[in-house]
């Protein structure tokens, strides 16, 4: 009879609080790739970057459960080895992860390893005659963001101010009486037990603030009233006499000559205008303009009278 074993229910993984790497045909063992991802499922990155970073320096062996025949022993462990050139590219792998999950938001000082996998890829043959098959591996890897555990007990802390305050502000106040201002100088003489007039220190203190106040009227005049400036009036100009060019008897001649030639050009025009105004009166008293036209003998053609 086989044992029934009871499964125990997981959370469902939500892709918002994961991230994923994955890197093709890598030129590795896959033997070593599963000897190494079976050490780093499971953990965080922060421990199996420093785990990879041990064992490329040879600090720190890789115990090995499966491929362990003819192995040798390493210190603190039965059969193990120093995989370097498979831990620099799970290395590699794991930074690139953290980069996925940081580009999403995720908090990568938080994050944990939740699926690893090294499967064996194809092998390409090599050249020449022998024609050996190479090493390929793929590799996956997912992680997963950690639920904060420090987040519930901080919770908790701040239920319980909550319900303290609570409890304080439900508690009635008593009504705090307003404090009468007192005069100027009445304080100090209460301090001695001396008999005091208030009277006279409410005058003393209002002959104080006297000049206070016509202070405050005279900055506050100089600030309203603008500020006149005196203008400067106009220099007298002073006007020299500029003696005048003496003009010759040539240049005299030639002014007089071009006057007479508008002169000339004048009497030619009112000589034209006269003689055009004499003809239209000879057209005038011969008929022939049309205003004073004479009427045609007969009418309409072919009318007879």
């Amino acid at each position: 009879m086989k044992q029934k074993t009871m499964k125990i229910p997981q959370e469902p993984i939500k892709p918002e609080h994961c991230a994923s790497a994955k890197a093709l045909n890598i030129p590795i063992s896959t033997k070593f790739g599963v000897e190494l991802s079976d050490n780093l499922r499971y953990k965080k990155t922060s421990f199996a970057k420093s785990f990879l970073e041990d064992v490329i320096a040879l600090k720190r062996a890789v115990p090995f459960k499966k491929s362990v025949n003819d192995l040798g022993h390493k210190k603190g462990m039965a059969a193990g080895r120093f995989p370097q050139k498979a831990a620099k590219e799970f290395l590699k792998l794991v930074k690139s992860v953290e980069a996925n999950a940081q580009v999403k938001g995720l908090n990568t000082s938080e994050l944990k390893i939740i699926k690893i996998i090294s499967n064996k890829a194809s092998t390409p043959l090599t050249g020449g005659r022998l024609r050996r098959g190479t090493k390929r591996t793929h590799i996956e890897i997912v992680v997963r963001e950690l639920p904060g555990s420090k987040k519930k007990s901080y919770d908790k802390k701040e239920q319980k101010q909550d319900k303290v305050m609570e409890k304080k502000a439900d508690v009635p106040v008593a009504p705090v009486k307003p404090v009468e201002e007192m005069p100027v100088g009445v304080e100090e003489t209460l301090q001695h037990d001396v008999p005091v007039d208030v009277e006279e220190l409410q005058e003393k203190s209002q002959e104080k603030q006297q000049p206070e106040q016509a202070v405050f009227e005279k900055s506050q005049r100089s600030v309203e009233e603008p500020v006149t400036k005196p203008v400067a009036e106009p220099k007298p100009t002073i006007v020299k006499d500029i003696p005048l060019k003496e003009v010759s008897s040539s240049e005299l001649l030639k002014q007089a000559q071009a006057k007479a030639a508008e002169l000339n050009k004048k009497e030619k025009k009112n000589e034209a205008v006269q003689e055009v105004e004499s003809l239209y009166d000879t057209l005038k008293q011969k008929g022939t303009l049309r205003g004073t036209a004479s009427k045609p003998r007969y009418g309409n053609k072919g009318d007879i009278q």
